[in-house]
């Protein structure tokens, strides 16, 4: 009666734990299904963020694509402005061309007004003086003309120098507005590049935390769960009403056996080195082979 009494009181020990351990799995389990639903909820965040980010992204090569189409406008509009003020400028060249041949036959000119002088000088002027009127007339219209080109000319001269000049200092200009202009799209694309990676540097950070701390709550959950099962385990055990000098004599048989594996796992391994020595040096393997799972198979019995 006293046997059967202790027995009771084991069983109703062991039911408690039991109910407890339960309880507490029952608890666990609660828990395990909110941290599934917070998981859930943390892969949808990170979801959004991945599209916002990718969205961001997107709009940052549209962006970055119009950038580029506008560059390539001016790069093209400059271009051939460039090449029209190249044109403009040949045909300068080609004016001051006629210019300098309206001096050289200014020149020409005076220098035939010179030798007609010379002649009319050696012409008698009482016997040749209505030739003289002619000549001097003549020369003086031609001396009139000649004035009036070399003004001209120098007019054009100037003209045209202002003009090179001019030229020169405006392709200067759009030399040094296309340097400044690319000098700020390669400032604006660094920036850019800089306010992106930090953006996705903070992502992946807050990524990582997540990750880290879901890993973290799984291991304590896998960790509390197998004390748990433990735990209902020993109680189960300890409910069955099993004597302990049995359980022992079980526990300390299946140590043996885990010993004895071991060992026979060990030859094992020993005598696989044997066999793959011998498989180097040439030795007949078949026949080793064959020795070997004989001595396994003795082992195993």
């Amino acid at each position: 009666l006293e046997r059967i009494a202790l027995q009771g009181r084991q069983e109703s020990r062991g039911g408690t734990k039991r109910t407890k351990l339960l309880t507490q799995i029952e608890t666990l389990t609660t828990e395990r299904n909110s941290f599934d639903e917070r998981s859930r909820s943390t892969s949808q965040q990170l979801d959004a963020l991945r599209a916002q980010f990718q969205e961001s992204e997107e709009a940052r090569k549209e962006i970055a694509t119009r950038i580029l189409q506008l560059q390539i406008q001016y790069a093209e509009t400059l271009e051939q402005y460039e090449r029209r003020m190249v044109l403009q400028r040949r045909q300068s060249s080609e004016t001051s061309d006629s210019i300098q041949g309206i001096y050289n036959l200014t020149q020409q000119l005076r220098n035939a007004l010179t030798s007609l002088d010379t002649r009319a000088a050696s012409l008698d002027k009482a016997k040749d003086k209505k030739v003289l009127t002619e000549v001097g007339e003549h020369a003086k219209s031609i001396r009139t003309a000649c004035e009036y080109l070399e003004r001209a000319g120098r007019e054009q001269q100037n003209a045209y120098a202002a003009y090179e000049k001019n030229s020169e200092e405006f392709l200067q200009t759009i030399a040094e507005v296309r340097r400044e202009v690319l000098r700020a799209t390669e400032v604006c694309n660094q920036e850019a590049e800089h306010v992106l990676q930090e953006e996705i540097n903070k992502l992946q950070i807050a990524y990582d935390t997540d990750v880290n701390q879901l890993r973290h709550h799984l291991h304590q959950e896998t960790q509390m769960r197998e004390e748990l099962e433990t735990q209902l385990e020993r109680v189960s055990q300890q409910s069955t009403a099993v004597d302990p000098n049995a359980v022992y004599e079980l526990q300390r048989s299946l140590e043996q056996e885990v010993k004895a594996r071991q060992r026979v796992e060990e030859e094992n391994q020993q005598l696989s080195m044997r066999v793959n020595t011998l498989q180097v040096v040439g030795t007949d393997v078949s026949t080793l082979q064959s020795q070997f799972e004989q001595e396994r198979d003795k082992m195993k019995e």
